[in-house]
């Protein structure tokens, strides 16, 4: 009976069935098969192809000790060659011969080993090396393909090309050139742990969302204290709605770094704030930022959506209140809440304190454009036009070519029907876009027509 054998009495024998051997494992860049149980290399190709399509092994074992040997002897998993998927850099194992190796990536066959590759291989990584400092990337290819293929044991090389790969945006060679590296038996840890990471890189930069956070968080399992995947897989997660999972990560990062991480961790409470205010918890969304406020009282971002939260609650003095801190942080972030500040005076009825609070921020900084724009509005709105166009006219000495000014000058002379002076206004402001280069949206100037 093919592929099977018996002793001559069923009570004194036993069998013993080995699954098919063969295992399949598929992705999306890199594919391969091996056959565990290979015939003897003095069979014959007829022979070879009868055992690789024959049924599952039974080999009887005789309690009686019999001395009959399997004419198919299984070979250690270990100890067998594994057959490339396509594609897959040429490697042997250590110490092994020829038959360990395989077609390379970049052609030819598997490389030369001992003293005569080594000293080749540094000399070619040395020229990419020299290449790539002269931003000459196809030529740093040309040399690390060189050198992967004199010697299948520099992993450095390989991992240089991949990045290559990455930078010159070619995501997918990069992939396949990781995953292909990650399926060899002989690489260290240290070897393993830069593939994976780079793996992670490029389904990064691919944009392959999931598969980057589930490559990140793998690198975090194998060295939890890496700070560059911890603050690669934070932004992943708050790029995926998540912000919730990155808060611990923030948090070990911040322990970490210091100040550079408590930033992040400060900006990853106030993406929870935001993905909580998005689902109707407003509550959840002001503690949050109340938290992000406790680690940075300098963040303007948590400002302003505090405000915003409050106004939503209802406490129209809260959010005049927290929109008040942005100018004095940052000024230059003055001009998104200016307009928030003055509907908020009004809510509470106290709208003329608006323009004496921009006369104190005036007084404490003179060459604020945004804080001397809003008191000329808010001047205009109440009909002192002369006032606002002074306040105006003042930011263009400064600065001549300041836009919002120009814009501002205009409307004001437009309300007040000055027409020969509004025409001057929009010849100023067309030939600064023309110096400047600047064009115009389709309705941008409807104000000024």
């Amino acid at each position: 009976m093919a592929g099977r054998s018996r002793t001559a009495t069923a009570s004194s024998s036993s069998w013993t069935t080995w699954p098919a051997p063969s295992t399949r494992r598929s992705g999306r860049c890199c594919s391969w098969r091996s056959r565990w149980a290979p015939p003897p290399p003095a069979r014959s190709p007829a022979t070879r192809r009868r055992v690789s399509r024959s049924r599952p092994v039974a080999i009887a074992s005789s309690r009686t000790g019999s001395k009959r040997k399997s004419t198919s002897s299984a070979t250690s998993r270990s100890d067998r060659p594994t057959t490339p998927g396509r594609g897959i850099a040429p490697w042997r194992p250590k110490g092994s011969g020829g038959a360990g190796s395989c077609v390379s990536l970049f052609g030819g066959r598997g490389g030369r080993s001992g003293r005569e590759a080594v000293p080749e291989t540094d000399a070619a990584i040395r020229r990419a090396l020299g290449a790539v400092l002269e931003h000459d990337l196809a030529s740093a290819e040309a040399e690390l393909a060189r050198a992967v293929r004199r010697d299948s044991d520099a992993v450095d090389a390989y991992l240089a090309l991949a990045r290559i790969f990455r930078q010159r945006g070619e995501i997918g060679r990069a992939i396949h050139l990781h995953q292909n590296l990650l399926l060899r038996r002989d690489l260290d840890d240290d070897a393993r742990f830069r593939a994976l990471l780079g793996l992670a890189d490029d389904f990064r930069e691919g944009g392959f969302l999931r598969r980057a956070i589930a490559a990140y968080e793998e690198v975090l399992t194998r060295a939890p204290r890496d700070a560059r995947a911890l603050r690669a897989l934070v932004r992943l997660l708050v790029d995926a709605r998540e912000p919730a999972r990155a808060i611990p990560l923030a948090r070990r990062l911040a322990r970490l770094e210091g100040d550079a991480g408590a930033a992040l961790e400060t900006s990853v409470w106030v993406e929870l704030a935001e993905t909580e205010r998005a689902e109707g918890r407003t509550q959840a969304a002001r503690k949050a930022l109340r938290r992000a406020l406790k680690l940075d009282p300098q963040a303007v971002r948590a400002w302003v959506a505090l405000g915003e939260v409050e106004a939503e609650l209802g406490h129209a003095g809260e959010a005049l209140a927290a929109w008040r801190r942005v100018p004095e942080v940052d000024r230059r972030a003055g001009p998104v809440v200016y307009p928030r500040i003055a509907a908020s005076f009004a809510a509470v009825g106290r709208a003329r304190e608006y323009e004496s609070w921009l006369r104190e921020l005036l007084a404490a900084d003179g060459d604020d454009p945004g804080a001397r724009l809003a008191l000329a509005r808010a001047l205009a709105a109440r009909g002192a036009a002369e006032d606002a166009l002074a306040e105006v006219r003042s930011v263009l000495e400064r600065d001549p070519r300041h836009l919002d000014a120009h814009v501002a000058l205009g409307r004001i002379l437009l309300a007040e029907g000055r027409e020969a002076e509004v025409a001057k206004a929009h010849g100023a402001l067309v030939d600064l876009l023309e110096r400047e280069r600047v064009r115009l949206p389709a309705d941008a100037g409807e104000g000024l027509a």
